[in-house]
């Protein structure tokens, strides 16, 4: 399953600890969102993860599942594609 997943970190070490780990997850298509493929088992390790790194009184972490229905009806507004990211799938 794809996943939309966003946060809003305002500690630097922490919010920069978060992103190098969903950038091994997924792909990076702003600075504070990611698209990741999952299975569940992959899905619950990345939450453990991510539960270690983050401060729930602080921080927040939003993870939405994007099904082949809702991916389908993605588009991409501007010019610059970001790196690494499927291009037949975008955010807006």
């Amino acid at each position: 399953m794809r996943y939309l997943l966003c946060y809003d970190i305002p500690v630097s070490k922490r919010r920069q600890r978060v992103a190098r780990l969903l950038e091994d997850a997924g792909h990076r298509v702003q600075w504070s969102v990611f698209e990741c493929d999952l299975d569940p088992r992959g899905k619950d390790l990345l939450l453990g993860a991510l539960a270690e790194r983050m401060d729930p009184t602080e921080d927040r972490l939003y993870l939405y599942p994007l099904c082949r229905l809702c991916q389908s009806g993605i588009e991409r507004f501007g010019t610059e594609e970001s790196p690494g990211v499927d291009e037949n799938c975008w955010i807006l």
